[in-house]
């Protein structure tokens, strides 16, 4: 019996190495035909056509995952972006949405884009919205349900966030870049100016949202952050001592972004 298990986990152990040598081939363009495939009959030029088609499945994967940066970037920049991509991430699971999720880190540290960071900050959001897209279904928080609370227990209440919820804050226009995957250049773009974006999907589509307000910004990253609404409209009014608590509010409840609240123990 020992003997057994043994010859088994070394199969086990083969068959790992094989699949590691030839995943390894398969997203590297200067890589042989793995021994293993050679042995079977396959030759260098029909693996070369099957490792294309496959890098080829990825840029488009990839290009749908991000069509704002593909945009921005146009297509032969994107493509030879993103194979340099594929190289260092390639798939791990077979669910594709997972693909990609390190592209705006990549971005950032890609050295030929070391001068277009806006590129990391708008992949970032386009990530967002793919993750909002896939997000579990849950009934936004009702408008009556806010409203029918007791004047004295607002300023406590912590709200629970829909969970396709996200918040892409960033130094660039990063709502006006995400545009381009509608029309591209975007006429009159201000690179120096920073926005927010607000993403969620209450039912069945993603909304995006921008946000130009420091002190709206701060206000729905802390209510995202669990702070008490309190406490929100007091930091929020340390940006802009204009700031509308009532307009925040609103957006929040417009937009869908809360599934629950949680009322104060101590009241």
């Amino acid at each position: 019996m020992t003997g057994s298990i043994e010859a088994e986990s070394s199969v086990q152990i083969e068959d790992k190495l094989e699949h590691d040598a030839f995943a390894a081939a398969l997203f590297d363009p200067l890589a042989p035909v793995p021994a293993q495939i050679t042995q079977k009959g396959a030759s260098q030029k029909r693996f070369d056509i099957y490792r294309n088609n496959v890098v080829l499945s990825l840029l488009e994967a990839l290009g749908d995952a991000f069509p704002s940066v593909r945009a921005i970037a146009g297509e032969q920049n994107f493509s030879r972006i993103a194979r340099d991509f594929i190289a260092l991430y390639p798939p791990k699971t077979a669910m594709m949405q997972a693909f990609g999720k390190e592209f705006p880190s990549f971005l950032k540290n890609y050295a030929p884009l070391k001068k277009s960071l806006f590129l990391a900050d708008l992949a970032l959001a386009e990530r967002m919205w793919l993750e909002a897209y896939h997000a579990r279904d849950e009934e936004p928080l009702a408008p009556e349900a806010f409203s029918s609370i007791p004047a004295k227990q607002v300023a406590g209440l912590i709200f629970l966030t829909h969970p396709a919820t996200r918040l892409a804050v960033s130094r660039y226009p990063v709502g006006d870049l995400f545009g381009a995957r509608e029309c591209w250049p975007v006429h009159g773009l201000d690179l120096a100016s920073s926005q927010t974006m607000l993403i969620t999907r209450p039912f069945h589509s993603v909304m995006t949202v921008t946000v130009e307000s420091d002190a709206e910004t701060a206000f729905l990253a802390d209510i995202i952050a669990g702070e008490t609404l309190g406490s929100a409209i007091e930091n929020a009014v340390e940006y802009d001592a204009d700031f509308q608590p009532q307009n925040a509010i609103s957006l929040m409840l417009r937009t869908g972004m809360l599934s629950g609240v949680s009322r104060p123990h101590n009241e």
